[in-house]
């Protein structure tokens, strides 16, 4: 691997280590909402498993996120 490989590299993750805290601070300012569909027992199963863990629907899709955000991919 070239330096600038390795520079890039850093660079990213310096890059998402700010947009990450930039995230994390402002994550109480509530401003957005999002709507989507699911299936009725998709919806039901979810939830079920959310109160399983003492969660909520919309917490265990937050932790989700911000997860998602600091991995920096979906999966």
């Amino acid at each position: 691997m070239s330096n600038q490989q390795i520079q890039n590299i850093v660079q990213s993750r310096l890059a998402r280590e700010k947009l990450v805290s930039e995230i994390m601070e402002t994550s109480r300012d509530l401003d957005a909402v999002i709507n989507f569909r699911v299936s009725s027992s998709a919806k039901a199963e979810f939830e079920r498993l959310c109160r399983e863990n003492h969660s909520t629907v919309s917490r265990a899709l937050k932790v989700f996120m911000f997860n998602s955000i600091k991995r920096g991919s979906i999966s």
